[in-house]
């Protein structure tokens, strides 16, 4: 954990982490300022966002098993059962 969604982006950006979780709005506006690219949004009463380095080869697999977790339906019983109040 990070003290500031900066260093966790400056953390990926120098390849130490593979994808940071934000709220959306920042991970949007740092998507204007860095090389960075808002993968995912996730529904729930709050938003965040998946933030991953632009051309990275594990962007593919992350966005592949992203699909298939919100496909089989995963993802939405994990926000019903974790975040959802």
């Amino acid at each position: 954990m990070f003290a500031t969604n900066l260093e966790a982006i400056g953390e990926m950006l120098a390849g130490r982490l593979d994808f940071v979780i934000m709220d959306e709005t920042a991970a949007i506006g740092y998507s204007k300022q860095k090389p960075l690219k808002v993968a995912f949004l996730i529904k729930t009463n709050e938003r965040y966002g998946i933030a991953m380095q632009k051309g990275k080869a594990l962007n593919e697999k992350i966005n592949k098993a992203l699909n298939e977790l919100i496909a089989s339906g995963e993802v939405k019983r994990i926000i019903d059962s974790y975040l959802k109040r």
